[in-house]
Protein backbone atom coordinates (compact mmCIF):
# COMPACT_ATOMS: atom_id res chain seq x y z
CA UNK A 1 0.00 0.00 0.00
CA UNK A 2 2.55 2.34 0.93
CA UNK A 3 4.42 2.61 -2.79
CA UNK A 4 0.88 3.00 -3.99
CA UNK A 5 0.31 6.01 -1.85
CA UNK A 6 3.99 7.47 -2.39
CA UNK A 7 2.68 7.16 -6.43
CA UNK A 8 -0.54 8.44 -5.50
CA UNK A 9 0.97 11.80 -4.15
CA UNK A 10 4.06 12.29 -6.83
CA UNK A 11 1.46 12.23 -9.52
CA UNK A 12 -0.70 14.50 -7.64
CA UNK A 13 1.82 16.88 -8.03
CA UNK A 14 2.28 17.08 -11.32
CA UNK A 15 -1.86 15.87 -12.50
CA UNK A 16 -3.92 16.86 -9.74
CA UNK A 17 -6.70 15.24 -8.42
CA UNK A 18 -6.88 12.82 -11.86
CA UNK A 19 -4.17 10.34 -9.98
CA UNK A 20 -6.25 10.53 -6.28
CA UNK A 21 -9.31 9.98 -8.61
CA UNK A 22 -7.79 6.76 -10.21
CA UNK A 23 -6.35 5.20 -6.85
CA UNK A 24 -9.61 5.90 -5.01
CA UNK A 25 -11.53 4.28 -8.15
CA UNK A 26 -9.07 1.25 -8.14
CA UNK A 27 -8.53 0.64 -4.20
CA UNK A 28 -8.27 -3.21 -3.05
CA UNK A 29 -8.73 -2.59 0.51
CA UNK A 30 -10.88 0.19 2.95
CA UNK A 31 -7.04 1.77 3.99
CA UNK A 32 -6.44 2.51 0.63
CA UNK A 33 -9.70 3.55 -0.27
CA UNK A 34 -9.01 6.03 2.62
CA UNK A 35 -5.83 7.49 1.67
CA UNK A 36 -7.19 8.10 -1.18
CA UNK A 37 -10.42 9.89 -0.49
CA UNK A 38 -8.64 12.15 1.71
CA UNK A 39 -6.16 13.21 -1.16
CA UNK A 40 -9.02 13.18 -3.57
CA UNK A 41 -10.98 15.67 -0.83
CA UNK A 42 -7.33 18.09 -0.81
CA UNK A 43 -6.89 17.58 -4.77
CA UNK A 44 -10.43 19.22 -5.62
CA UNK A 45 -10.22 21.69 -2.55
CA UNK A 46 -7.36 23.45 -3.47
CA UNK A 47 -7.89 22.96 -7.43
CA UNK A 48 -11.11 25.17 -6.49
CA UNK A 49 -9.11 27.52 -4.31
CA UNK A 50 -6.27 28.01 -6.39
CA UNK A 51 -7.89 28.78 -9.58
CA UNK A 52 -10.12 31.28 -7.47
CA UNK A 53 -6.70 32.72 -6.30
CA UNK A 54 -5.24 32.96 -9.26
CA UNK A 55 -8.08 34.46 -11.15
CA UNK A 56 -9.07 36.98 -8.65
CA UNK A 57 -4.80 37.51 -7.90
CA UNK A 58 -4.13 37.72 -11.32
CA UNK A 59 -7.40 40.40 -12.43
CA UNK A 60 -5.96 42.89 -9.23
CA UNK A 61 -2.37 42.35 -10.34
CA UNK A 62 -3.98 43.16 -13.84
CA UNK A 63 -5.63 46.23 -13.09
CA UNK A 64 -2.77 48.08 -11.46
CA UNK A 65 -0.52 47.02 -14.83
CA UNK A 66 1.75 44.36 -12.88
CA UNK A 67 -0.09 41.48 -15.09
CA UNK A 68 3.43 39.59 -15.64
CA UNK A 69 3.72 39.20 -11.97
CA UNK A 70 0.19 36.92 -12.32
CA UNK A 71 2.33 33.61 -13.35
CA UNK A 72 4.55 34.19 -10.02
CA UNK A 73 2.03 33.98 -8.06
CA UNK A 74 0.78 30.76 -10.11
CA UNK A 75 4.13 29.34 -9.50
CA UNK A 76 3.95 30.00 -6.02
CA UNK A 77 0.47 28.02 -5.47
CA UNK A 78 2.19 25.39 -7.21
CA UNK A 79 5.30 25.02 -4.95
CA UNK A 80 3.25 24.99 -1.77
CA UNK A 81 0.72 22.25 -3.67
CA UNK A 82 3.96 20.39 -3.83
CA UNK A 83 5.25 20.78 -0.81
CA UNK A 84 1.80 19.78 0.87
CA UNK A 85 1.66 16.41 -1.34
CA UNK A 86 5.68 15.89 -0.32
CA UNK A 87 4.39 16.16 3.38
CA UNK A 88 1.47 14.16 3.05
CA UNK A 89 3.64 11.36 1.29
CA UNK A 90 6.38 11.38 4.55
CA UNK A 91 3.52 11.59 7.01
CA UNK A 92 2.26 8.26 5.10
CA UNK A 93 5.63 6.73 4.92
CA UNK A 94 5.39 7.02 8.86
CA UNK A 95 2.14 5.81 9.23
CA UNK A 96 0.57 8.59 10.46
CA UNK A 97 -2.84 10.50 8.98
CA UNK A 98 -1.72 13.33 6.81
CA UNK A 99 -3.30 17.06 7.17
CA UNK A 100 -3.78 18.97 4.91
CA UNK A 101 -4.65 23.18 5.00
CA UNK A 102 -7.82 23.12 2.90
CA UNK A 103 -9.94 19.74 2.44
CA UNK A 104 -13.79 20.27 2.38
CA UNK A 105 -15.13 17.00 2.36
CA UNK A 106 -16.82 16.71 -0.80
CA UNK A 107 -15.85 12.85 -1.56
CA UNK A 108 -17.88 10.97 1.03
Amino acid sequence: MEKNTKLMYILAIFIGFISSLIFFMNAKSEEEKAEAKLSLNFEISFAIVAFIASFVIGFILGMVGLGLVAPLVSLAIWVFHAFVDFKAMKATEEGKTPEFPINFNLVK
